[in-house]
């Protein structure tokens, strides 16, 4: 088995993937997820700042 190269990295965005599955369900577009995927991300990225 192949070693992660950027663990901590891969563990936030999946727990991003997950949050947005669990907020949203399914049947939306590609592009909903899409916006909702970057949203999830920026506003964690804005909550780490010092």
């Amino acid at each position: 088995m192949s070693e992660v190269l950027y663990k901590e990295e891969s563990f936030q965005i999946i727990g991003i993937l997950f949050d947005v599955h669990r907020n949203l369900g399914g049947g939306f577009s590609e592009i909903i997820y899409e916006d909702n995927i970057d949203l999830t991300y920026y506003s964690k990225l804005l909550e780490n700042q010092p």
